[in-house]
């Protein structure tokens, strides 16, 4: 599971995937690419993102050209969260009713990042789903993100892929140290779009979409809603 941790000083444990303290920033990538992370055998080359098309995920019907990979990317009442686990015990995954868009009977999934430390450093992580990917492809990846005000910590929240050579997201015996990363947006009290267009490495079977809330590791939490998750393969 993606664990994306930056820490200056001691690390608390064995991380899968780091993030550049470089590729953090401030503004939604509508247009511009994002940022690969994870260092060791090389990155995904990071494409220029064109802004993510209007996609609205209510009930069954998909809007055209928004066709997406995942399971249950409008978090609908019946649905819930269905399909998002956590990463760890430390993030909670919870339906919230508000919706990017306002649509009747669709809303939101809040991830709240609890891990917390006396240490200076970031901690990023999220809820994930599993996807097929094929090597070599274009994919894009989008989501409406909402950062409530009031919150102790100033985060920031985006979209990670983690790759993966299995084709279930295991990396038991092959392992990965490959990612990507939108740019992350840390506005508070507005939904805004994070996207971010990437070529999915060789010999990778499968890619971990992580919907991501990031946080300095002393605050105790910070949360972030998530709504219409495209992932799309041009």
């Amino acid at each position: 599971m993606v664990l994306v941790v930056v820490v200056s000083g001691c690390a608390l444990d064995t991380r899968e995937l780091q993030l550049e303290t470089s590729s953090v920033a401030g503004t939604a990538s509508t247009g511009g690419s994002g940022t690969a992370g994870g260092g060791g055998s090389g990155q995904p080359p990071g494409l220029d993102a064109p802004p993510p098309p209007a996609c609205v995920y209510a009930g069954t019907e998909v809007p055209a050209g928004c066709e997406t990979l995942v399971s249950n990317p409008g978090f609908d009442q019946e649905s819930g969260v269905e399909g998002w686990p956590g990463a760890n015990l430390r993030i909670q995954t919870e339906w919230r009713k508000q919706d990017a868009t306002g649509v009747l009977h669709s809303s939101s999934m809040a991830v709240d990042n609890t891990l917390a430390a006396d240490s200076n450093g970031d901690t990023i992580n999220g809820a994930f789903q599993c996807v097929p990917a094929v090597a070599g492809a274009v994919y894009d990846v989008a989501a409406d993100v909402f950062i409530p005000s009031g919150q102790e910590a100033a985060g920031r929240a985006g979209i990670s892929v983690l790759f993966y050579k299995k084709a279930d997201c295991n990396a038991s015996l092959t392992g990965t140290d490959m990612s990507f990363t939108t740019t992350l947006v840390d506005a508070v009290a507005t939904w805004q779009p994070v996207a971010g267009r990437f070529i999915v490495p060789d010999d990778m079977l499968s890619m971990e979409i992580t919907l991501v809330s990031g946080k300095p590791f002393r605050p105790l939490s910070f949360t972030a809603l998530f709504d219409n998750v495209l992932v799309q393969k041009k």
